[in-house]
């Protein structure tokens, strides 16, 4: 039943981004929030049945990998932010790093087991707060 967290907090990242996406005229903050939009997507449908290792696994880790390297990309180098806002991008991207570490050597022990899902809900309420700041939702 806790895997459903999961599911709502993937389902929650799009919120803002959906919210960018129709407020932006920018080309390249475009194709971001599309392929993060994807990311999101793939998931939502992977946690809704996270079966481990499998195909919708291998794209769920693919494509949020690809996402966390595009945004982070997009904040440091692309998008006109302060030095401040770019420390506080790279605090809260070590914080998701360290909860991802985390999240899977809980996962390597036993998959989904509630301190799995509880750190890799941490994980993505960190990005949902990132995204949050850094689109201005």
């Amino acid at each position: 039943m806790m895997i459903y967290l999961l599911s709502i907090t993937s389902l929650l990242m799009c919120l803002p981004v959906i919210n960018n996406f129709f407020t932006t005229n920018d080309k390249i903050t475009i194709v971001l929030d599309i392929i993060l939009l994807l990311s999101f997507a793939i998931s939502v449908i992977f946690w809704m049945n996270p079966l481990r290792n499998g195909t919708r696994h291998k794209f769920d880790s693919a494509f949020s990998k690809l996402s966390m390297f595009l945004f982070s990309v997009y904040v440091l180098f692309y998008k006109q932010n302060e030095w401040s806002d770019k420390i506080v991008y790279t605090l809260a991207l070590s914080m998701c790093i360290t909860l991802f570490c985390l999240s899977s050597s809980y996962s390597r022990q036993k998959w989904c087991s509630p301190n799995h899902v509880i750190i890799h809900a941490f994980f993505h309420t960190i990005i949902i707060l990132t995204l949050n700041d850094f689109f201005r939702f």
